[in-house]
């Protein structure tokens, strides 16, 4: 997996190993998820107030495939919002104004409040 800030070229590069699956092949992994995480406060977020995910590339048994992303969100922190642009682009908004009323150490400060996600890979229209 790589991600290139595009503003200045820095770029992340992850290598995740495929697990085991309990029957002693390797997993098959059939959910793509983008995801806002929300430890902070609204005001710490970059001010612009989002961030866009572009040219996505989904692969699902070395066949690249044109994601169906589903958006939702678990709970209204920042109006955190996903967008699907189209396919291969998503795009994450939030607002800094907002008051998230969350520290680190109430229950649900680590639960994830919206997902962008692909959930039926094995079925997706090949491009």
């Amino acid at each position: 997996m790589t991600h290139i800030n595009l503003s200045d070229g820095w770029t992340v590069n992850t290598t995740i190993p495929i697990q085991s699956s309990w029957t002693g092949g390797l997993k098959k992994y059939t959910i793509v998820y983008f995801v806002f995480e929300k430890e902070a406060s609204c005001e710490q977020y970059p001010s612009d107030g989002s961030v866009t995910f572009s040219k996505i590339r989904v692969e699902y048994d070395n066949q690249q495939v044109k994601p169906k992303w589903e958006t939702s969100h678990v709970e209204d922190v920042c109006n955190n919002r996903a967008k699907v642009l189209d396919p291969y682009t998503i795009k994450i908004t939030w607002d800094t104004s907002m008051d998230n009323n969350r520290t680190r150490n109430t229950p649900q400060a680590g639960l994830v409040p919206f997902k962008a996600r692909h959930n039926d890979l094995s079925t997706s229209t090949e491009l």
